[in-house]
């Protein structure tokens, strides 16, 4: 009897282990139909994109400033010139929706996901038209017709003519070239330029006073990098896509902004005209293609050590006359 009794166990043990197994199956096989064929849909607002879209046009002026950046008139007036550039829109996307997603990312810096939540799109669509319209704007037909880099032949920016302590000394200047900022935390002592805002503390030296008019004139570049991160906080916060797509974000942004300005000339002025960048010391990314040589930088050393001893020169001669009243 005991083999008879220890059969019968072990077809209870195996019944149970059966039926444990399909119970199992089961759950499984319900969990993969809920999944793949039972989906709760995501994006179910009544309010989708394009409808929200056509709400912010046909609404209150201020309300696609504030969300687009851009009012009802520049905002047609941008998509018009893309298409007769010959950008159109796709199947299921227009062209208007298209910019919609690229200028409502760029102006709010929010995330992929949110923005998608907003125009009720997957997050592979939303990525994917803001990478095309930064293509757009980022490309030849679009950038080189509003962004237009200073030539020789270009006059001298009443900023620096106009002002005997850049003139003519920075008269050649096209550009400020910076190197890379490290955090630190120097004494009062070796702060000359905490000093030079009292009236009584001057430059002591060639390099502190092209020094100081250097960052003095740099304030210009820098109130405009200002206005450009007020105008487009994705220039502020850290950037969900790849290095490629981030390094032509700022020049697209500099042709959005330069078409603002001759489609809206007065928006300018709700812009503190005292707001400066932030923090002008940050970099994104490397600049340049490299390095540059030893040669390079020695004879900008020695163009630089030219101006400042010229700069330093005529001070002096300054100080003297005005020593002489």
């Amino acid at each position: 009897m005991p083999p008879l009794r220890n059969r019968r166990q072990r077809i209870r043990l195996y019944t149970f282990l059966a039926s444990q197994l399909v119970t199992s199956v089961r759950q499984v096989v319900s969990l993969y139909a809920r999944t793949h064929y039972d989906k709760i849909p995501y994006h179910t607002s009544a309010l989708s994109g394009l409808a929200w879209l056509n709400e912010l046009l046909d609404g209150h002026p201020e309300r696609i400033k504030t969300e687009l950046g851009v009012h009802k008139d520049v905002f047609i007036r941008l998509v018009e010139t893309l298409e007769d550039i010959g950008y159109c829109g796709s199947r299921y996307v227009s062209l208007r929706e298209q910019v919609a997603i690229f200028l409502y990312t760029c102006v709010t810096g929010l995330s992929v996901r949110h923005v998608g939540e907003r125009f009720q799109r997957s997050n592979e669509t939303i990525a994917k038209y803001f990478k095309s319209v930064l293509q757009m704007i980022s490309g030849p037909e679009f950038y080189n017709r509003y962004v237009k880099l200073p030539s020789a032949d270009d006059p001298i920016p009443l900023h620096i003519s106009t002002n005997p302590k850049f003139y003519p000394y920075l008269k050649n200047v096209v550009g400020a070239m910076d190197g890379t900022h490290i955090a630190c935390a120097p004494s009062l002592e070796e702060r000359p330029a905490s000093q030079w805002g009292r009236a009584e503390a001057r430059p002591m030296n060639a390099q502190e006073l092209f020094n100081l008019r250097h960052a003095s004139a740099r304030n210009v570049v820098e109130r405009i990098f200002g206005i450009l991160k007020r105008r487009f906080k994705i220039l502020t916060i850290p950037c969900e896509f790849s290095m490629a797509v981030q390094a032509r974000i700022l020049p697209a942004l500099c042709a959005i902004h330069n078409f603002i300005r001759i489609h809206d000339g007065d928006e300018i002025n709700n812009f503190a005209t005292d707001f400066y960048d932030p923090s002008p010391g940050e970099r994104n990314g490397e600049l340049g293609d490299g390095a540059a040589s030893v040669a390079e930088r020695e004879r900008a050393a020695r163009i630089r050590d030219q101006i400042a001893e010229e700069m330093w020169q005529d001070y002096q001669n300054v100080l003297e006359r005005l020593a002489d009243l």
